[in-house]
């Protein structure tokens, strides 16, 4: 069967979103509280508070918006590349046209994580739309367009990696673009993480708040949140990357 960009996005997402959907809770909590407390105490502690609300929280927070944004990633990416724009351009531009066209699902999505919103969504969304009109459509977004600048270090680096680094023929194939898409990830992820912050906190207001409101606050640390945030976005990028190449 031969797959469109859009579906093969749909289906990598899907598996990236379900395997590491516990730790967006983790991360996302960190990320507005400011506070970086031990990963396995943390979970321990909402588990026992939330029972298993928390888990059923994560994937539905995750699997209706993750898997729509790498859809519409990969199409568009697919488009431009066809159309020669510049390296680096063609990964950040199509970032940007699928956050505007996904943002709303995914200031749902960041509410849902904090705790500020329960597991039910079509009641979430009445809340949002109720407290935020048309603002979910543009909440966080100049902060998502900031983030996704790692887009254009991110995809450059692995797009490389495969031509010199990997062998579609060995054995390792698969090991390959997994190495390869954890340090392409690792290095884009980390130089704009603190964009990352600032995105969910402004997502999770539901009041109006700018870029200097949440780097002005006390409790604002530009790095909260980035360990737990490093063990689930890098398992998140290989897993959407290696399965999008396996289904070529």
């Amino acid at each position: 069967m031969i797959f469109t960009p859009f579906q093969k996005g749909i289906i990598s997402g899907s598996v990236s979103c379900i395997v590491c959907s516990p730790f967006d809770v983790l991360r996302t909590r960190y990320q507005i509280s400011g506070k970086s407390l031990p990963v396995i105490d943390t979970y321990s502690a909402l588990f026992r508070k939330e029972g298993i609300s928390l888990i059923r929280t994560g994937i539905k927070s995750n699997i209706y918006c993750i898997p729509v944004w790498w859809g519409l990633y990969h199409q568009t990416n697919t488009f431009l590349k066809s159309k020669n724009v510049w390296i680096g351009w063609d990964a950040f531009i199509a970032g940007n046209i699928s956050s505007l066209v996904t943002n709303p699902l995914f200031v749902l999505r960041t509410r849902m994580l904090s705790g500020l919103y329960g597991e039910h969504i079509s009641q979430n969304v009445i809340n949002m739309i109720k407290t935020d009109r048309l603002k979910i459509f543009t909440k966080g977004y100049l902060s998502t367009v900031a983030h996704n600048c790692q887009l254009s270090i991110i995809m450059p680096l692995f797009d490389w990696g495969k031509e010199n680094l990997s062998n579609q023929e060995s054995k390792y194939y698969t090991y390959q673009i997994m190495i390869i898409s954890a340090v392409s990830k690792f290095i884009g992820g980390s130089l704009f993480y603190p964009t990352e912050v600032i995105r969910s906190r402004i997502r999770q207001s539901s009041g109006k708040m700018s870029f200097k409101d949440v780097i002005c606050s006390e409790s604002f640390k530009p790095f909260s949140g980035y360990k737990v945030h490093t063990i689930r976005s890098i398992p998140a990028t290989v897993s959407a990357l290696t399965v999008y190449e396996l289904l070529k």
